[in-house]
């Protein structure tokens, strides 16, 4: 793999190409972006910090948009019917349990296993650990 070394034309720091494809890199000491030129390097701007957004969606997470929708849906049905638990009154044994009965693409014997594990830490857990961080009654 070739790699090219230069000096950050902002800061004066070392900067590595590590691929011949790369035409732009970000200076580890100053976040300058810097572009790789047929006449050099040159200073294209800061790279601000990525700001951490506590969103629910986190890398990984598959399903479809329809998906979404459905299971939306389903919660607002609850939530309307009464029958949305108090996340603050639940142990993360007793959420495993509940969300073991809704559907899943697992084979039977995978969702019985699950639910086998589950049960196990609902009956050790005494500490009454909730989901929600606002806390439980003991």
């Amino acid at each position: 793999m070739s790699v090219l070394q230069a000096n950050c034309p902002s800061c004066g720091g070392q900067v590595q190409f590590t691929a011949g494809s790369t035409i732009v890199v970000v200076c580890p000491y100053c976040r300058s972006a810097i572009a790789r030129t047929d006449r050099g390097l040159e200073d294209i701007g800061k790279v601000a910090e990525i700001a951490d957004s506590e969103s629910p969606l986190k890398l990984g997470l598959k399903g479809t948009y329809k998906d979404a929708q459905k299971e939306l849906t389903r919660l607002l049905s609850s939530a309307d019917d009464g029958t949305l638990p108090d996340p603050t009154r639940m142990t993360v044994g007793e959420y495993l349990l509940a969300w073991l009965d809704t559907t899943h693409a697992q084979s039977p014997k995978t969702l019985e296993r699950y639910r086998e594990l589950a049960q196990r830490l609902a009956v050790a857990d005494s500490r009454r650990t909730c989901v929600s961080s606002t806390g439980c009654d003991p």
